[in-house]
């Protein structure tokens, strides 16, 4: 330890806790800034690291029997770290901490980030101010306050522009031996925590038009300069929209914005569960959207008139053309449905789905787009296949494809919803379907 810091360590009480920051740390810290895609904010992430390792190595130095858990902090969740200057989701036995990182001992205020104290997902039974110095390599935990006295006191307290409250430093507990008693003693429900129920669909569909239009904009900005605190709420406690928003910062595919508008529609439209089609059934939803089941082939009589509409045999046909030059094998119990759009343009579209695997949880949906019978080929129409992530692809039916319709299949896991839009010819309304499959 530097012969300054020792003269520094001298002005502090007994109570202090003084850590030296460790080689190792500063490299890791250096490395997780140094990631984020957003330059401007690549040296708070850095210090939000240090703080971060300082407050862990504090902690098994003073209580090792704590068991403290770093793996949902903030600090490596880019998407976060790119919102929130704070370091939130930090565990400690069943109690939630939240760090506040500074870099000046003399400041008399405290800036928290309103986001770690209105918004449910990433308050905390505690907030610990982690001072640190990285010219003379140290780290001081200066001192915490429990969420039951901050939110007794914030409304004394002007909420900045930037949507930050300073909280004078006196209302801080220097002492942290008192935090340590606290994690040991405490029951984590002796503070009560805002429950983290929400209706976030309802709101979100209310907000769609507006974020879609404001979201793409922002890139690098900080949220308050460009939405509202009801429109960042949505936005920050949704997994997948802050995760666009991260990866808008770097994403130049011009389909990227497009790809906002189903991730909208997949966060926002109910789901048609394939899983019931197997069994040969419909639900409500599917009927309301004139979904109609179709029998397997073996179901199908031997001889039909071939100038009547036959949806199943014309699939059937469709299919042994498929099998002629691709190597899709469709299970005999796949579940078989088709849907017409004769309101925009002579369009059905045929959904083939079957499972892959139980254990692995995977499953297939094979997609046929085509006019109907004895129509023209609706040449220029497209098929667009989103999921939470990305575009997956988009076909054109072209008089050069030497076939009338359009076909793809996709796999998928548990997890996933796949989202199918169909653009007519003439560029009018889209017709989205969103499916997953429920085990």
């Amino acid at each position: 330890m530097n012969t300054n810091l020792n003269n520094l360590l001298t002005d502090f009480t007994n109570s202090s806790a003084i850590i030296e920051l460790q080689p190792q740390w500063l490299e890791r810290a250096l490395t997780i800034g140094d990631n984020l895609h957003n330059q401007s904010r690549q040296f708070n992430l850095y210090l939000q690291a240090l703080a971060l390792f300082s407050f862990e190595y504090w902690i098994h130095s003073r209580e090792p029997n704590l068991a403290i858990n770093l793996a949902n902090s903030s600090v490596f969740k880019p998407e976060l770290a790119n919102i929130i200057d704070a370091i939130c989701n930090v565990q400690v036995e069943d109690f939630k901490i939240c760090l506040i990182p500074t870099v000046d001992l003399s400041d008399s205020e405290i800036t928290i980030p309103r986001y770690v104290v209105d918004i449910p997902e990433f308050v905390a039974h505690f907030y610990v101010i982690v001072e640190i110095n990285e010219e003379l390599e140290f780290g001081f935990i200066r001192g915490f306050i429990d969420y039951d006295r901050l939110v007794a006191n914030k409304k004394k307290f002007p909420l900045d522009i930037d949507w930050n409250y300073a909280i004078p430093s006196s209302l801080f507990e220097s002492k942290m031996e008192k935090l340590l008693v606290n994690l040991q003693c405490l029951e984590p429900n002796g503070i009560t925590l805002p429950n983290t129920d929400r209706e976030p669909e309802n709101k979100l569909s209310d907000s769609q038009t507006t974020l879609q239009k404001i979201l793409p904009e922002i890139k690098n900005q900080p949220l308050w300069k460009q939405l509202t605190w009801e429109q960042a709420v949505i936005t920050v406690t949704n997994p997948d929209l802050r995760n666009w928003l991260y990866q808008s910062l770097t994403n130049n595919n011009p389909n990227f914005n497009l790809h906002l508008g189903d991730l909208f529609k997949i966060l926002t439209q109910q789901t048609i569960n394939l899983r019931e089609w197997i069994q040969n059934q419909i639900d409500e939803l599917e009927q309301e959207l004139t979904w109609q089941m179709l029998p397997a082939p073996a179901m199908l009589s031997k001889f039909r008139d071939i100038n009547t509409d036959n949806p199943a045999a014309s699939l059937n046909d469709i299919l042994a053309q498929i099998s002629q030059v691709t190597d899709i094998n469709i299970p005999s119990n796949a579940g078989r449905a088709y849907q017409e759009f004769a309101d925009i343009t002579p369009l059905r579209l045929y959904a083939v789905t079957w499972l892959i695997s139980e254990t692995e949880k995977t499953w297939s949906l094979l997609l046929i787009l085509g006019g109907t019978p004895n129509s023209i080929p609706p040449y220029g129409v497209k098929l667009r296949i989103s999921d939470r992530h990305t575009i997956l692809q988009e076909q054109e039916l072209t008089s050069d494809l030497g076939v009338a319709y359009l076909c793809t299949k996709l796999e998928a896991t548990a997890e996933e919803k796949l989202l199918v839009t169909i653009i007519p010819p003439d560029g009018s309304t889209e017709i989205s379907r969103l499916f997953e499959f429920i085990f």
